[in-house]
């Protein structure tokens, strides 16, 4: 069998106890299910650690993946600007939204991946300004599909043999790619070929909830005074996790070792896993940043001058709510015939 390309939750659990976008919009935090009581971190560890939590998701290289549906959806918002003289010289602003879908057909072992992002920024100073726009997008198909595919070696071009694939159409751009010959191949080595992807695919969009086991190690290896920033809340099988801190910066010129400027940094994190029906699991996150900038000298940055007193503030906050349901789901077969082929195999 293949390897998922998925962090092994429980090993790292077990270490700690011993896609359509129509108009980028500013983030705002998801409604969050209540959080429960608060708890200490190695009760907390016991209840994430439980190998029934996320059902066959804990460790999905050791069963079969149902057909199913993963969604993650994504807002961000960045703002700056730059005070000089009581009056705004410089800043920017930016939007960001990102829709991922992920479709698993294991009745018709097909696989539909949407992703489309759409992100817009702005920013100016004394002198210009620049604006600009993205908007990548994703739309495949992953299927078995059958060939008829001249004999090598028979020295008759017309001789010809039915061979599948398992391939990759790109209705985007119109091409397919071949990724297996799995002509000679039995059921469980072409049923591990869409397991294999839909677990990749779904690594893809990150609807994993990795974030709750990066900061449970996070906190793991942290100082005792970092720890004191973290907070962990338990209401049956809805598992959050807060974070809130600050900290401030002195930049020292390495020329005269006189202060240039100080930051001082906010930052405020809350990631909520709902694992009540753990194979049907969702997630959500939300954190915002918050930098305070102040000159302490004359310079110069970026060509443009800078004083002593002058102030440079930022606010970036990000959104991200994920679901996993399991459901029967029909991907429809795309049409190869109208499509141009990518030659050889990736």
């Amino acid at each position: 069998m293949k390897k998922y390309k998925l962090i092994p939750l429980l090993a790292l659990a077990s270490l700690l106890a011993g896609c359509n976008v129509n108009n980028a919009s500013s983030s705002k935090e998801p409604s969050f299910a209540k959080m429960g009581k608060e708890v200490d971190f190695q009760e907390f560890v016991e209840v994430a650690g439980d190998s029934t939590l996320l059902d066959l998701w804990m460790e999905p290289s050791s069963y079969h993946i149902p057909s199913f549906v993963a969604t993650k959806k994504e807002n961000g918002s960045y703002s700056n600007k730059v005070t000089s003289k009581k009056k705004v010289v410089a800043g920017g602003e930016g939007k960001s939204a990102i829709n991922g879908k992920v479709e698993v057909d294991m009745k018709n072992y097909r696989i539909a991946c949407k992703y489309d992002e759409k992100t817009t920024s702005k920013f100016y100073d004394e002198y210009a300004t620049q604006e600009y726009l993205e908007n990548p997008k994703t739309d495949k198909v992953y299927q078995f599909s059958k060939f008829e595919e001249p004999v090598e070696g028979e020295g008759e071009e017309d001789v010809v043999e039915t061979r599948e694939y398992w391939i990759q159409a790109d209705k985007l751009s119109n091409s397919y790619f071949k990724l297996d010959n799995v002509t000679d191949k039995g059921l469980l080595y072409r049923r591990d070929n869409v397991e294999s992807d839909a677990v990749s695919q779904m690594n893809n969009i990150g609807v994993f909830p990795d974030s709750l086991f990066n900061y449970m190690s996070n906190y793991y290896g942290a100082s005792v005074e970092e720890q004191a920033n973290y907070h962990f809340y338990v209401n049956g099988k809805i598992l959050t996790i807060t974070y809130s801190a600050e900290h401030s910066e002195t930049q020292i010129d390495a020329g005269d070792h006189f202060a240039n400027y100080i930051t001082t940094i906010t930052n405020d994190y809350k990631f909520q896993l709902d694992a009540t029906d753990g194979k049907n699991f969702k997630s959500k996150t939300f954190n915002k940043e918050t930098s305070e900038k102040k000159y302490l000298r004359n310079m110069t940055v970026d060509y443009v001058a800078r004083y002593n007193g002058d102030v440079e503030k930022s606010v970036e906050t990000t959104a991200i709510e994920c679901a996993v349901q399991v459901k029967d789901v029909t991907v429809k077969e795309v049409d190869l015939s109208k499509m141009r082929l990518i030659d050889g195999l990736i």
